[in-house]
């Protein structure tokens, strides 16, 4: 933030500096009018190539001109500022900012006399203004700015000095002197607009005049283009306030103040300007056109800058007035961009030209796309949005049409990007953002504003960015950094002039501080709360303060949002978070003190408004008076004021009756929880209440707070039954002690077990209901790029979604039980198991059509992926589909084994495995004895891992083979299950994803699994089963295109030719079709493109493992210095470039440092490496644990490559019995021991 006070700092010096100058020079330099009275039309009359590309800017025929821009010369100055003008005018401001910097660059090399110096000032000045655009340099074009008007200041009337420069005043560089001190305007009137300053009367009214002598000064010396830029400024000087609200997103935009231009100023610095404008001739004279094409541009601005503003009727006719001359006159100089333009001003202001046979929008848009004129396209969006927006009467608005929705923004971003105006892109895509649920591509986005060095510097953009992460975090539940961006957001709305923008910014900020207060430790959080509410009370007292000062002027009118009701409620909300679930937190008296007094005075406040106006606040009112009878330990108090919320609303689409039924029912849930034998009679009401507010939230969906709530009433009844049950279970007979047996249960045993049925079937509806609601919510992120896609996606399984799932674990392993059929609990694991990867895949398996040559494209008529569209329903992952996966393998097994699928899940620190026999039909399942957390604290002890999505970690290195005892539990309940030599597929949940599991002792010898079985790992079996059913029917080639990538870099070089030499000989099998790289040859692009098409990658070298999280890690290949013709090159092969590689159903070799250890989500949904090149269209990864000794990776490779070309059986390799091979093979080197070697390397099957 260094940058931004600098910047901050640098604007109150420019202020200052401004009013000085005013102060000093009132009436501009009064000389140089006289002295240059011989140079009327400068030397542009002399120059028919300006005067010709002048002449075409007034016109506004932007396409000649682009043509006549070539025939201009860099070394005269006044065909660069002409070049300037011309794609400033445009919009095209990278350009501009490139002619700028190749003028200076040549000035620079050609001044003779010191007096040339002020042309390379100007051009400075240019490339400053321009960058502010282009590369966020405020500080640096305010600091030039502050420089030359202290010259100004202080130069005598003939001369004009920069440091120890002197200027005379000869033709040319008086008109440079005119430039610089517009330019200067320019960047003074652009960092207002960025601060959304409102400039005092005193000073506008000085700096108007300034303005007005500026334009008058150059209209005289025919300087046009450059007095119309002047009149632009003058009209933006004169403003005035006014609120805006925003129409779409409510939960992220609020009511906004903008600045409109005053009417009556406006229109006399139009007419003043005309009066010094030459004679119009209605010759068809070039002169004439130019006279035209300038009148009728001035008049445009007048149409511009008014356009914003509310007309009368007696305005609206001088505007008709004003355009219909306009239109005249353009088509008098034979500009159709000038034309559509004023067309387009009139449509805004609902103006008939009464001109037949006007052009559309498309027209309109076609004419400014044909002449490359992007600021009339930006405004052509905004006005065509606006207009629509207006014209519709229903309460529904299309959300394409919003004038500020963020669709709008979308649009406008490849016009601003085309434009090469990063300020506006980057304020664009802030706004950009459709749904919440895209809430983590825009947290990197938004982050990437603030970056020290790539960030981009706006104080708009800065206070935008912050306000959303801020929002984005609280979604997420990441309160500390949501309460850090919330501060940030408050310091840049406390240096702006704006009370209304500071209390939205200093309520976001007590909200998201009251949200952080549960992370505190309970023996701090008292005083937190403390804190924090002496701190609102003074907050609330100014709010107060403010709002009675207004009812006290005679202006006043009563309205709902006149009192701050809402905020007053702020304390209740921050209790809210304080009271526990199953539990009541002690409150000091001064908390309770101010919660009385801001309670009281909303109630009082709620009173003083009229009575029409009390169904907007009551239900509010009263949700915050039960959170404090709560807070009091008064349960029936609190549930009394949220029932008279709920059943008092008025106008309510429903949501908080929902919001209230949650209330009511979570409270009744958690009292018949403590204190079950008094409450339980609330039992029915409870549940009704609840599945009232479950129903209400997941059908309307919209909001992202609906979707929080419905999650929790999801989680609050689903976990009630699921207590209620294991209640039950204890206290009823249900006829256990039949199962498997030939005995009746009794009529009463079989209601007990209908019973408890029916509590685990009812606890299981709204978990279904919240899948459900999650599955459209993903559907939703199918048109953003894949791994944008892949993580929003991810983040649905944290939090509340993730105690869903354990919920629901526990739900089907009780039904399991009870039922007697242990294949509910596998089926029901696979609706959660890495479902956004499988939402990836599968969209790309059905977008690519497979050519001729075997490589994946995509199909020239995309349709919607059967798994993302709106219409369909994924199938459910059956019985069925383990035969069908079992049945393909086993036509490569030897006779006697099996393939066993091994599934685990949780229950909180219950750990539950499944496993099914697919070749002879079996499947057990059980509770793992031994605790989650247990293992969770093995992992970080012995292996160094506190968590599945750090990245960067001090290892630990497992040389012991007698620490993995100690998760021996893990495999026992396949002990007697498994026989030696089955394939077991296992798919880990949680850490066990952290875990070695193939070297567990398993078995009575206490080997390692890996000694006995072949192990293959995969994310989950239902993405395992789709990725089967994409290339079951695959070709099987003749020769099998292959790469091999080693590189170590420098510094080893006989190692890294040791790693050559293994993957040459490994691959030097008669069947591969071979392309061998290494060393500095082993670049990104080389990467990319030798690897498309591959049937077999091997790679061996760096990963790079310092990043903050897992899915930001890379394969560290050779970096490039940036060259004439390239950009530099960091060589990292990062997860979004892997994404983008187009394997063939390829085998991947990953020898490098923890290449295996992707970041995990709740659910097991997992991205990094290994699932980039899933996606990519690999069908198995062999990949390492964690980081490796070449020497190890070496001799696995030598011993993999051996075995699986030697063992092959019609053209088929048995990679996990390779795998296997090669890992016994360094378990015996190292004498069975030391797993930390062999231990890492685990084979990832796909298809």
């Amino acid at each position: 933030m260094q940058r931004w006070q600098d910047y901050t700092l640098a604007y109150k010096r420019l202020l200052d500096q401004m009013e000085h100058y005013f102060d000093r020079c009132p009436d501009g330099f009064p000389n140089i009018m006289n002295n240059s009275s011989n140079f009327s039309q400068m030397s542009e009359s002399a120059d028919d190539k300006l005067a010709s590309f002048t002449r075409l800017l007034l016109c506004r025929n932007f396409k000649v001109a682009a043509e006549k821009i070539l025939e201009l010369d860099y070394l005269n100055p006044l065909h660069v500022i002409k070049m300037i003008c011309f794609y400033e005018l445009r919009g095209a401001v990278s350009e501009a900012c490139r002619v700028a910097h190749c003028a200076v660059e040549c000035f620079q090399a050609k001044i003779q006399a010191p007096e040339e110096f002020i042309f390379c000032d100007l051009f400075k000045l240019c490339e400053a203004y321009f960058c502010c655009f282009t590369q966020g340099r405020w500080t640096e074009a305010i600091e030039m700015v502050v420089t030359i008007l202290d010259q100004f200041a202080s130069t005598p009337e003939t001369h004009l000095t920069t440091g120890s420069r002197r200027y005379s005043l000869v033709t040319d560089r008086s008109l440079a002197q005119y430039v610089l001190e517009l330019y200067c305007y320019k960047i003074f009137l652009l960092v207002v607009r960025d601060k959304n300053d409102l400039l005092q009367p005193d000073f506008a009214s000085n700096f108007t005049a300034r303005l007005r002598h500026l334009c008058h000064t150059l209209t005289k010396i025919g300087a046009y283009d450059l007095a119309l830029d002047a009149l632009s400024m003058e009209l933006d000087v004169q403003q005035e306030e006014e609120m805006i609200f925003e129409l779409e997103q409510t939960e992220y935009h609020h009511n906004r103040r903008v600045f409109v231009r005053q009417l009556k100023p406006a229109i006399k610095s139009l007419e003043d300007f005309l009066s010094m404008l030459p004679k119009f001739d209605d010759s068809e004279s070039l002169s004439g056109n130019q006279t035209a094409g300038l009148e009728a541009s001035a008049r445009l601005l007048l149409g511009y800058s008014l356009a914003e503003n509310e007309l009368d009727d007696s305005d609206s006719e001088y505007m008709k007035d004003n355009l219909t001359r306009a239109w005249e006159l353009f088509e008098f100089s034979g500009s159709s961009i000038g034309q559509a333009e004023a067309l387009m001003l009139s449509s805004r202001y609902y103006i008939n030209l009464d001109i037949e046979e006007l052009p559309g929008w498309d027209a309109i848009e076609a004419c400014f796309r044909a002449q490359g004129y992007f600021k009339g396209l930006v405004e052509l969006c905004e006005f065509k949005a606006t207009i629509e927006v207006n014209n519709n009467s229903g309460d529904v608005l299309s959300r394409s049409l919003l004038p500020t929705g963020p669709l709008l923004y979308q649009l406008l971003l490849t016009i601003v990007e085309e434009a090469g105006d990063k300020l506006l892109f980057s304020t664009f895509r802030v706004r950009s953002m459709r749904n919440w649920i895209e809430g983590p591509t825009f947290i990197m986005l938004c982050e990437n504003m603030f970056h020290p060095n790539e960030g981009f510097l706006s104080d708009q953009l800065f206070l935008e960015a912050s306000k959303l992460l801020s929002q984005l975090y609280e979604i997420n539940n990441n309160f500390a950094e949501s309460s850090a961006f919330a501060l940030l957001h408050l310091r840049v709305a406390h240096a702006r002039h704006d009370p209304v923008l500071l209390d939205y910014a200093t309520m976001l900020y007590f909200r998201c501080v009251g949200n952080m207060v549960p992370t505190i430790a309970d023996g701090d959080r008292i005083y937190e709360v403390a804190s924090l509410a002496f701190s609102f009370d003074r907050i609330i007292a100014r709010l107060c303060y403010s709002a009675l000062a207004r009812m006290e002027t005679s202006a006043f009118t009563m309205s709902a949002g006149s009192l701050p009701i809402e905020s007053l409620l702020w304390s209740a909300h921050l209790v809210r978070h304080v009271i526990e679930d199953d539990g009541i937190q002690s409150m000091s008296p001064q908390v309770i003190l101010v919660l009385y007094r801001s309670l009281k005075l909303a109630v009082d406040l709620l009173l003083a408004l009229p009575i029409e106006f009390h169904g907007i606040f009551f239900s509010e009112v009263c949700q915050a008076l039960g959170t404090a009878a709560e807070m009091l330990a008064n349960p029936i108090l609190s549930l009394f004021c949220y029932e008279l919320g709920q059943s008092r609303l008025v106008g309510s689409d429903g949501y908080r009756q929902a919001v209230l039924q949650l209330k009511i029912g979570r409270r009744m849930t958690s009292w018949i929880y403590q204190d079950r034998p008094n409450f339980l009679e609330l039992q029915d009401v409870a549940f009704a209440y609840l599945d009232q507010a479950v129903d209400f939230f997941w059908s309307e969906g919209s909001r992202q707070s609906s979707y929080k709530n419905g999650l929790e009433a999801s989680l609050v009844l689903a976990r009630a039954h699921l207590r209620e049950f294991q209640c039950l279970i204890e206290e009823l007979d249900w006829g256990e002690d039949t199962e498997g047996k030939d005995i009746e249960r009794t009529d009463e045993q079989q209601a007990n077990k209908q019973r408890l049925l029916d509590h685990l079937e009812a606890g299981l509806y709204p978990v279904q209901k919240a899948i459900d609601g999650n599955l459209t919510l993903r559907r939703r992120l199918k048109d953003l790029p894949t791994m944008q896609a892949l993580e929003n996606s991810r983040f649905f399984y944290f939090h509340d979604m993730e105690e869903l799932y354990w919920t629901e674990m526990g739900l089907e392993m009780d039904k399991s039980m009870i039922i007697g059929d242990p294949a509910r609990l596998l089926m029901a694991i696979q609706k959660w198991k890495a479902v956004s990867l499988q939402d990836t895949i599968s969209q790309r398996l059905e977008y690519s059509v497979r050519p001729p040559d075997l490589v994946s494209s995509r199909g020239s008529q995309p349709v919607v992926p059967a798994v993302l569209d709106p219409g369909n329903k994924p199938p459910e992952f059956q019985e069925q589909s383990i035969w069908a996966m079992a049945e393909i393998a086993e036509a490569h097994l030897e006779e006697g084994q099996s393939i066993i699928f091994v599934d685990w899940t949780r229950y909180y620190d219950t750990l539950f495995i499944v496993a099914y026999n697919g070749t002879e039909g079996r499947i057990k399942n059980g509770v793992v004895e031994i605790d989650y957390h247990m293992i969770e604290e093995w992992v970080r002890c012995e292996l160094g891992v506190s968590s599945l999505h750090q990245g960067h970690t001090d290892r630990k290195r497992l040389h012991k083979f007698t620490r993995l005892k100690d998760l021996t539990p893990i495999l026992e309940k396949l002990e007697g299950f498994a026989k030696p030599k089955d394939l077991l597929v296992l798919c880990p949940s949680g850490i066990l994803h952290a875990v070695p599991l193939q070297a567990i002792p398993f078995g009575p010898k206490g080997k390692p699994l890996i000694a006995s079985n072949p192990v293959a790992f995969c994310p989950s079996f239902s993405l395992l089963q789709t990725c089967i059913n994409s290339v079951k029917n695959s070709t099987v080639l003749s020769s099998i295109p292959t790469v091999a990538f080693s590189r170590l870099g420098p510094g080893d070089d006989e190692e890294e030719f040791r790693m050559y030499e293994t993957a040459r000989n490994g691959l030097a099998d008669k069947m591969l079709q071979t392309r061998l790289t290494s060393g500095a040859e082993v670049t990104r692009e080389a990467f990319m493109s030798r690897s498309r098409g591959a049937r077999l990658l091997h790679y061996h070298g760096h990963a790079y493992l310092e990043a903050a999280q897992r899915r930001d890690r890379a394969l560290q290949l050779e970096p490039r210095e940036a060259t004439a013709e390239l950009p530099s090159d960091d060589g990292l092969l990062t997860v979004m470039n892997i994404f983008d590689l187009q394997l063939d159903s390829a085998v991947v070799v990953l020898l490098a440092c923890a290449s295996g250890e992707d970041d995990v989500a709740p659910n097991d949904d997992p991205l990094g490496i290994l699932s980039a090149f899933l996606f990519a269209g690999a069908s198995s990864v062999i990949a390492t644990r964690w980081p490796t000794q070449t020497s190890d990776a070496r001799d696995f490779a030598k011993n993999f490559y051996q075995k699986v070309f030697s063992s092959r059986k019609d053209g088929i390799a048995n990679l996990a019995v390779a795998v296997q091979a090669a890992v016994l093979e360094l378990w015996e080197d190292w004498d069975e021991d030391d797993p930390y070697h062999w231990a890492q390397f685990q084979l990832r099957k796909f298809k």
